[in-house]
């Protein structure tokens, strides 16, 4: 029985030791920027369920796009992908070679440490070469257009995100917080767009607040 309520002590001690997670949305707090103050809130865990999903459901430009989109200028112009394919053989190379062979420490052999050298200096090698002819096609029209789809859409998750977030502004130059909450466009076109890139950062922080940051 004595065990029994140590070790329950124990438990206890280390569960007070963990700051607990807010569970449940209501948690609020005031941003001031430059004069400026928003209201934010901590979502639900059903609101941001919906918002990350909105986002994976979204036509964005993946970065395996932008790869094949690079790929394809290369192809279509005079070097080819040969730079392309030999940079990623040689990482390929360096990467199988890491996962099997003890390559640092004293358990590495000369032999094994002689071949990771020349392994990973044919890897950087071949990764210059690959930037040199990426760098001839990185301002071809379909290259661009899929930059500038990948910034649009990063501009409007924060929009969207700030969107969700919010509960009210004020402060010189904003115009009145709108009636009803403010959708995702009403953000992008009423806010700085410094305030908005903060006020997403502080959003994702209020994902999870814990009672050590004061939002128990």
């Amino acid at each position: 029985m004595a065990q029994s309520r140590t070790t329950k002590a124990a438990l206890l001690a280390s569960t007070a030791a963990t700051a607990p997670v807010v569970t449940a949305a209501g948690v609020r707090e005031t941003v001031t920027l430059g004069g400026r103050s928003y209201v934010l809130t901590a979502p639900s865990f059903a609101d941001m369920g919906a918002f990350l999903d909105g986002q994976a459901r979204s036509a964005a430009p993946t970065a395996a796009d932008l790869a094949e989109a690079i790929r394809t200028a290369l192809e279509e112009g005079e070097h080819g992908t040969d730079a392309l394919d030999a940079a990623e053989a040689a990482e390929d190379a360096w990467v199988s070679f890491a996962q099997v062979h003890v390559i640092t420490g004293p358990d590495a052999t000369e032999n094994i440490q002689a071949q990771a050298v020349e392994l990973n200096r044919a890897m950087l090698v071949t990764r210059r070469a690959r930037d040199r002819v990426i760098a001839g096609v990185i301002r071809s029209p379909a290259v661009l257009e899929i930059k500038a789809q990948q910034q649009a859409a990063g501009w409007q998750e924060n929009c969207a995100l700030v969107a969700l977030l919010l509960r009210g502004w004020e402060g010189e130059g904003l115009s009145p917080y709108p009636e009803g909450g403010a959708d995702a466009d009403a953000v992008g076109s009423m806010l700085p767009m410094g305030d908005v890139a903060a006020l997403a950062k502080r959003g994702y922080a209020l994902m999870q607040p814990t009672a050590d940051q004061g939002k128990a």
